[in-house]
Parts: C-alpha cells; structure tokens; sequence
C-alpha cells in the first residue's frame, strides 16, 4: 500500500515514487546505487521544505524515539531484541 494511502502525513507523488522504487520485488527495478537515489532524492521539489534547520529540528523532536531499543520479536524471550541489520559503512567504502 503506498505511503499516501496509508500514514497520516502527506506524502509527496516525487517521495512515495522514489520510496517505492526502492521496495519494488524486481532488483532491476530498484535505484541501482546510492548515487542514483541521491539524485532521485535531490531532484524532489519538496527538499526545499526540508532545509537544515528543519531537519535538525527534526531530530531534536525525535532522536530517543528513533535511537530507542527494538522491541522484542513476537514470541521470543524478553530479553530478546528483535533482528537487526548492520552494515559497516567504512569496510563497504574501503
């Protein structure tokens, strides 16, 4: 379902487009780089509402929300986290 039909928020057409693309099945389908996302991204004429200022206010309002632990995978122990994915950034770029 996309994220128009779905959140409370509103969701641009050029953000639920590219948000999209990258949950699409088909690989081939899906931006093929972080560069081709970025310039997706940068090409949104939304960005000009999301300026510094109000990205760090952003975060401000919800970093403990964000940063706060996952909960626990349904029907395991509780002190279980749910699964995760880490990517080491710097081991990928060197």
């Amino acid at each position: 379902m996309p994220p128009s039909q779905r959140g409370r928020q509103p969701v641009s057409v050029e953000t639920e487009e590219t948000l999209l693309a990258c949950l699409r099945k088909d690989l081939e389908q899906r931006p093929q780089s972080v560069a081709e996302l970025r310039t997706r991204l940068v090409a949104n004429p939304r960005l000009a509402d999301w300026r510094p200022e109000a990205r760090a206010g952003w975060w401000s309002t919800h970093r403990s929300r964000v940063a706060a632990k996952p909960a626990a995978a349904p029907g395991a122990p509780a002190d279980a986290l749910a699964p995760t994915v880490k990517v080491d950034l710097a081991e990928r770029l060197a």
